[in-house]
């Protein structure tokens, strides 16, 4: 009990401004998917990202370049879920969508991270609290010299079965 934790440095947090249908779609396939557990306590990962939510993901990363709240330097994100009380580290640049949430919402700096917002975090811990689950997109810089073989903003947004 005797680690201090650094005071948050936010750039800011806004609305999302990204199309509900969109969002719905991808919590529908979110209830989908197979979660593993991670290697952190509380926090899992997808075994796979399948077309259709790849397709989610690319559009809402489309989404948020567009609408100049991420860059394109960015990348597609991690998406992750987060059960029970756990914290995150957060050492740069990071910009955290809560897709879904049950219970309370998670906090960076005693600042809320609500259903509908996108926050802009220079460093902190993200507190997940108990008995709350969420699931969020993270969003930070690539590193340099970094190559991709498969890069999911190609994929085109539809909302159709093709």
């Amino acid at each position: 009990m005797g680690d201090k934790i650094a005071p948050a440095k936010l750039a800011s947090q806004e609305q999302l401004s990204a199309d509900p249908e969109l969002l719905s779609s991808f919590i529908t396939k979110l209830e989908e998917v197979e979660w593993v557990q991670s290697h952190l306590d509380g926090v899992s990962t997808i075994r796979s990202v399948g077309k259709e939510l790849k397709v989610l993901r690319t559009a809402l990363w489309k989404t948020l370049v567009a609408n100049k709240k991420i860059g394109r330097e960015n990348d597609s994100g991690n998406l992750l879920r987060a059960r029970g009380y756990c914290t995150f580290t957060i050492s740069k640049m990071t910009h955290i969508v809560p897709i879904a949430l049950v219970g309370k919402p998670p906090s960076i700096g005693g600042l809320p991270l609500e259903i509908g917002s996108i926050t802009h975090v220079e460093s902190g811990q993200l507190l997940v609290e108990p008995e709350s689950t969420v699931i969020f997109e993270f969003y930070s810089g690539l590193p340099d010299n970094f190559e991709s073989s498969s890069t999911p903003r190609d994929v085109p947004y539809s909302t159709s079965d093709e």
